[in-house]
């Protein structure tokens, strides 16, 4: 199987469908046809562009369970794993760190936002600082993003 980019595809990262039909067979008593649809990436050539923006923090409160969920944007053209390893949200309260979060890990498309969800099971109330931070991928292309925020546990 192949495929080719359309003219002046734009550099970057594209979400493309490929779907996968079974044909029935004609000798078979019961006919049953099966269809399957996979994502994949496929990688334009031309300059990428990663371009991470941390937005806002919010806290989601469910009976005794917390999550804190981190608004993140993709202004890049590059789809970004945002593995648990690369995210991280410390929680401070007068200069002293309470814990430090590893999210859910997640895509980010190019040019789309999404929630980074942090689940958290401490004992902490009240105001606390949280400083999100984004490594690089790769270990060291890019910068280091980070944003912090004052919260309500």
């Amino acid at each position: 199987m192949s495929a080719r980019l359309p003219p002046r595809a734009e550099p970057g990262d594209h979400a493309a469908l490929v779907l996968l039909t079974t044909r029935r067979r004609r000798d078979a008593g019961v006919a049953v046809r099966m269809r399957l649809g996979v994502v994949v990436d496929v990688l334009a050539p031309g300059r990428l562009v990663r371009g991470l923006v941390l937005r806002s923090l919010h806290v989601r409160r469910s009976g005794r369970f917390r999550t804190l969920e981190l608004l993140v944007v993709n202004r890049g053209n590059v789809t970004e794993q945002l593995r648990s390893n690369l995210v991280s949200l410390a929680l401070w309260r007068a200069g002293r760190l309470l814990g430090r979060l590893r999210p859910e890990p997640r895509q980010l498309l190019p040019r789309t936002r999404g929630l980074v969800v942090f689940p958290y099971q401490g004992r902490a109330r009240g105001t606390v600082s949280a400083r999100a931070t984004l490594l690089p991928e790769g270990g060291g292309r890019g910068s280091t993003v980070t944003r912090t925020y004052r919260i309500r546990l």
